[in-house]
């Protein structure tokens, strides 16, 4: 029979765990320190299963994630993946995730949707932007745009 445990010896060898909002459900802003205490704890649970058992562990998280989350992730080498989307104005985006991209050093890539690109020339004046700014780990959400063009 074949799970996962036996998958990861043929062919997996590394999975992304998405860090959705926390800040979308009702209680959060009472409960924040406990949010972001629990992601931790499962940074750091999720992270031991993997080393434990030879698997790569990366994770996508949201540009406003928690200063305490960023720490952790960057204390335990885990790669993040910055979700930055919503916005073209790579400008802008650096600058709100300035902090974030501090703490975690060279220990991250940037995400562009590509859905967020009307075309192919702005999407060029993004990756220069990135460039300008040393930020060349880049990755793409949602490649099957680009089947549909």
């Amino acid at each position: 029979m074949l799970n996962f445990l036996s998958l990861k010896s043929v062919v997996v060898v590394a999975f992304e765990f998405g860090q959705e909002s926390a800040h979308t459900f009702s209680d959060y802003r009472e409960n924040i320190d406990s949010y972001v205490e629990n992601m931790n704890a499962i940074f750091t649970q999720v992270n031991q299963w993997c080393e434990e058992n030879d698997v790569k562990l990366s994770v996508s998280v949201p540009m406003n994630l928690a200063d305490k989350n960023a720490k952790v992730l960057k204390k335990l080498k885990i790669k993040t993946y910055i979700m930055a989307y919503e916005n073209v104005d790579q400008k802008k985006l650096l600058k709100r995730t300035e902090k974030l991209r501090n703490i975690l050093k060279d220990n991250f890539v940037w995400v562009l949707r590509l859905s967020d690109f009307e075309n192919v020339e702005i999407l060029n004046t993004a990756l220069n932007e990135l460039y300008k700014h040393g930020i060349t780990e880049i990755s793409y959400y949602d490649v099957s745009m680009l089947l549909k063009k």
